[in-house]
């Protein structure tokens, strides 16, 4: 089993294209990831003051006809 892994090894790293494309893609990964997440927070941003305005709206209603 460790040979495999050595074999592996060696041959990922015999041309220096491919530690580079990994890397490349981990860091478009965690972009993406990151860039996810901070769009997901602003949408539950925005739903909360959806959420809000709608119930200012409804006691304002209320209100005119106390």
């Amino acid at each position: 089993m460790v040979k495999l892994f050595y074999f592996e090894w060696l041959h990922f790293s015999r041309n220096s294209a491919r530690p580079i494309a990994v890397m490349l893609f981990l860091l478009a990964a965690v972009f993406a990831l990151y860039n996810g997440f901070s769009s997901y927070q602003e949408r539950l941003a925005e739903i909360e003051s959806i959420h809000d305005r709608k119930a200012e709206s409804i006691q304002e209603v209320n209100d005119w006809f106390d």
